[in-house]
Protein backbone atom coordinates (compact mmCIF):
# COMPACT_ATOMS: atom_id res chain seq x y z
CA UNK A 1 0.00 0.00 0.00
CA UNK A 2 1.14 3.33 -0.84
CA UNK A 3 1.26 6.47 1.39
CA UNK A 4 0.65 9.61 0.85
CA UNK A 5 1.05 12.79 2.54
CA UNK A 6 -1.17 15.88 2.16
CA UNK A 7 1.43 17.96 0.56
CA UNK A 8 1.92 15.56 -1.72
CA UNK A 9 -1.98 16.19 -3.36
CA UNK A 10 -1.22 19.91 -3.32
CA UNK A 11 1.46 18.85 -5.49
CA UNK A 12 -0.80 17.52 -8.03
CA UNK A 13 -3.18 20.14 -7.84
CA UNK A 14 -0.49 22.88 -8.82
CA UNK A 15 0.26 25.06 -11.60
CA UNK A 16 3.94 25.99 -12.63
CA UNK A 17 4.07 29.72 -13.12
CA UNK A 18 5.45 29.07 -16.38
CA UNK A 19 2.59 26.50 -17.31
CA UNK A 20 0.11 29.91 -15.99
CA UNK A 21 1.94 31.89 -18.34
CA UNK A 22 1.30 29.50 -21.36
CA UNK A 23 -2.17 29.07 -20.56
CA UNK A 24 -2.33 32.90 -21.05
CA UNK A 25 -0.19 33.43 -23.82
CA UNK A 26 -0.60 30.48 -26.08
CA UNK A 27 -2.91 30.09 -29.04
CA UNK A 28 -3.87 26.74 -27.70
CA UNK A 29 -2.30 25.53 -24.47
CA UNK A 30 -3.87 22.23 -24.40
CA UNK A 31 -3.29 18.87 -25.41
CA UNK A 32 -6.05 16.96 -27.86
CA UNK A 33 -7.08 15.53 -24.26
CA UNK A 34 -7.38 18.72 -22.05
CA UNK A 35 -9.47 19.82 -25.06
CA UNK A 36 -12.13 17.28 -25.24
CA UNK A 37 -12.22 17.38 -20.97
CA UNK A 38 -12.78 21.11 -21.78
CA UNK A 39 -15.87 20.96 -23.76
CA UNK A 40 -17.37 17.94 -22.14
CA UNK A 41 -17.23 19.95 -18.90
CA UNK A 42 -18.96 22.59 -20.79
CA UNK A 43 -21.28 20.03 -21.20
CA UNK A 44 -21.23 19.56 -17.84
CA UNK A 45 -21.98 22.78 -16.72
CA UNK A 46 -24.82 23.43 -19.30
CA UNK A 47 -26.40 20.41 -17.95
CA UNK A 48 -26.18 22.07 -14.48
CA UNK A 49 -27.23 25.40 -15.32
CA UNK A 50 -29.64 25.55 -17.98
CA UNK A 51 -32.60 24.69 -16.99
CA UNK A 52 -31.85 27.22 -13.94
CA UNK A 53 -31.35 29.75 -16.87
CA UNK A 54 -34.52 29.12 -18.54
CA UNK A 55 -36.62 29.29 -15.37
CA UNK A 56 -34.91 32.41 -14.68
CA UNK A 57 -35.97 33.69 -18.34
CA UNK A 58 -39.67 32.73 -18.49
CA UNK A 59 -40.60 33.75 -15.19
CA UNK A 60 -39.14 37.28 -15.72
CA UNK A 61 -40.77 37.30 -18.96
CA UNK A 62 -44.11 35.87 -18.07
CA UNK A 63 -43.48 33.19 -20.59
CA UNK A 64 -43.77 29.69 -20.71
CA UNK A 65 -40.82 27.71 -19.85
CA UNK A 66 -41.09 26.03 -22.63
CA UNK A 67 -41.57 28.53 -25.32
CA UNK A 68 -37.87 30.34 -23.99
CA UNK A 69 -35.00 30.18 -25.88
CA UNK A 70 -31.56 31.27 -25.90
CA UNK A 71 -28.57 31.22 -29.17
CA UNK A 72 -25.85 29.12 -28.93
CA UNK A 73 -23.76 32.37 -28.33
CA UNK A 74 -25.93 33.35 -25.54
CA UNK A 75 -25.28 29.90 -24.05
CA UNK A 76 -21.91 29.86 -24.79
CA UNK A 77 -21.39 32.82 -22.59
CA UNK A 78 -23.42 32.00 -19.53
CA UNK A 79 -21.15 28.36 -19.94
CA UNK A 80 -18.23 30.86 -19.78
CA UNK A 81 -18.89 33.47 -17.30
CA UNK A 82 -18.73 33.55 -13.23
CA UNK A 83 -16.35 30.53 -13.18
CA UNK A 84 -19.45 28.64 -13.90
CA UNK A 85 -17.25 25.97 -15.64
CA UNK A 86 -15.15 25.50 -12.73
CA UNK A 87 -17.88 25.42 -10.25
CA UNK A 88 -20.45 23.16 -12.26
CA UNK A 89 -18.06 21.48 -14.80
CA UNK A 90 -15.93 18.78 -12.38
CA UNK A 91 -12.88 19.43 -14.00
CA UNK A 92 -9.94 17.22 -12.96
CA UNK A 93 -6.67 18.20 -14.74
CA UNK A 94 -5.51 21.58 -13.55
CA UNK A 95 -4.40 23.24 -16.50
CA UNK A 96 -7.96 22.46 -17.99
CA UNK A 97 -9.48 24.45 -14.97
CA UNK A 98 -6.71 27.33 -14.65
CA UNK A 99 -7.67 27.37 -18.53
CA UNK A 100 -11.82 27.50 -17.46
CA UNK A 101 -11.29 30.70 -15.27
CA UNK A 102 -13.05 33.62 -16.52
CA UNK A 103 -10.18 36.17 -16.90
CA UNK A 104 -7.43 33.35 -18.00
CA UNK A 105 -6.29 31.77 -21.74
CA UNK A 106 -7.89 32.75 -24.74
CA UNK A 107 -10.90 33.85 -24.70
CA UNK A 108 -11.59 33.76 -28.30
CA UNK A 109 -9.85 29.82 -28.49
CA UNK A 110 -12.62 29.05 -25.62
CA UNK A 111 -15.34 30.49 -27.91
CA UNK A 112 -14.08 28.75 -30.68
CA UNK A 113 -13.88 25.65 -28.67
CA UNK A 114 -17.24 25.92 -27.23
CA UNK A 115 -19.09 26.50 -30.65
CA UNK A 116 -17.70 23.22 -31.58
CA UNK A 117 -19.28 22.17 -28.71
CA UNK A 118 -22.50 23.61 -28.96
CA UNK A 119 -23.76 22.90 -32.69
CA UNK A 120 -27.64 24.14 -32.54
CA UNK A 121 -28.06 27.22 -33.38
CA UNK A 122 -30.74 27.72 -30.42
CA UNK A 123 -31.47 26.09 -26.94
CA UNK A 124 -34.43 25.22 -24.83
CA UNK A 125 -35.99 23.21 -22.86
Amino acid sequence: MISYKPEDTAKVNEITEGTLQKIKRTSNPLTPAQTKEFQDAAHRTWDAIGGDIFECMATCDGKDINKVTMSRNDVIETVLDADHMVSHGHITDPVVKEFARSGSGNYDLKRKLLKETFTFKKYGM
